[in-house]
């Protein structure tokens, strides 16, 4: 399923450039992001389902940080850190 995300206050994507994109959209497919882009949305760009943003800020790839990477379990950790 294809999700557009449009007319967002901000899109910020997680890139090392630091871009800002004010009044951006961003295209979902499935579980991955497709593209983001700067206003308007391209009139080629078809999706099931679209959420307007307006007033709201979008930060795409933010969950793909190490902070929300699954860990293993303490005591896992803590085996492995005997064992050298």
């Amino acid at each position: 399923m294809r999700t557009l995300v449009h007319d967002a206050r901000l899109v910020a994507p997680m890139d090392d450039a630091r871009t800002r994109l004010p009044g951006g959209w961003v295209l979902v497919e499935d579980d991955g992001i497709v593209a983001v882009g700067p206003p308007p949305v391209p009139w080629t760009i078809g999706a099931e389902r679209r959420i307007d943003a307006r007033g709201k800020v979008v930060l795409p790839g933010l969950v793909t940080s190490p902070a929300a990477r699954p860990r293993p379990p303490t005591s896992t950790c803590s085996r492995a850190a005997r064992s050298g």
